[in-house]
Order: C-alpha cells, then structure tokens, then sequence
C-alpha cells in the first residue's frame, strides 16, 4: 500500500472493534442476573406509607432495640425496650444481604422474659448484613433496621 492510502484499512479495523465491542457487550448482559433488591417492589412501595408510619411510631420511642453481635458465641444479641411485654410482642427479624437476596433469612421475633432474643449467626457469610426488625405490641406497628458487618 501506498503512504497516505490507509484509511480505509483504518476504518475498518474501527468498526470492526466496535461491531465486536457492541456484541461482547451484549452477551456480557443476557449472561449476567440482575436481582431487584426485593420481590414485589411495586406491590411494597405502595404500602410504604405504613412503613413510614412504623418507622415514626420507633422514632418515638425513649429506648430503641439494639443488636449487639458477639464474635466470642457467634450470636447476634436483641435487646428490646423494657415497656414492651414478651408475651404480648409479636413480629419477625428479616437477616438480609443486599449482595445476595438467596441468603436472606426470616426469624420469628421470641423475646424471654428479660425482653432478650440469641439468634445463632452459623451459616452466616462475612460482609454486611442489613436486620430488619418489625413487631407489633397488639396495638401499635413499629419498624427497625440496623446495618450488621460481620
């Protein structure tokens, strides 16, 4: 080839990288799972409205829950507020990982009689862990949420 008469190679070559480019783009994107951070997003921001309402009724509260991890037993520690009473609370602890929806974990909210629950952390992974606490005293909602890192 003559000096000056390579451009079109050069053009070629350019699309070519693109074309290839625009398809490793795209099986990169049919082969890769997208998970939404919850199921039924839509249906859950409708009612999130009585969230916002648990969320102030927590607010409102002089002490609020606490978990407290100890690396030593390898259990995670729930402390409740004592003007609630054990056998009257009722609600569930949600474990959840924003990384990884499939490792989620649902644990029925059962206080003892000093307003304390041990939830074993086994099988957990390290990283961070979102507790998502909601109960009901038989009369009013309330939500909780603390961020874990393990």
């Amino acid at each position: 080839m003559k000096k000056g008469k390579s451009w079109p190679v050069f053009i070629g070559v350019f699309y070519g990288l693109f074309v290839l480019s625009l398809i490793g783009f795209m099986f990169f994107s049919f082969n890769n799972e997208v998970q939404m951070v919850t199921n039924n997003y839509y249906e859950k921001t409708l009612k999130y409205e009585e969230q916002i309402t648990r969320i102030r009724n927590t607010n409102a509260l002089a002490t609020k829950p606490v978990f407290t991890p100890s690396k030593a037993t390898n259990e995670l520690f729930l402390v409740m507020p004592k003007v609630f009473n054990p056998e009257t609370v009722k609600g569930m602890i949600t474990l959840f990982r924003p990384s990884d929806s499939s490792l989620d974990q649902v644990i029925d909210l059962k206080l003892n009689e000093n307003n304390i629950q041990v939830i074993p952390l086994s099988g957990l992974i390290n990283g961070k862990w979102d507790i998502q606490l909601l109960w009901t005293d038989s009369k009013t909602d309330y939500y909780f949420k603390q961020v874990l890192i393990l």
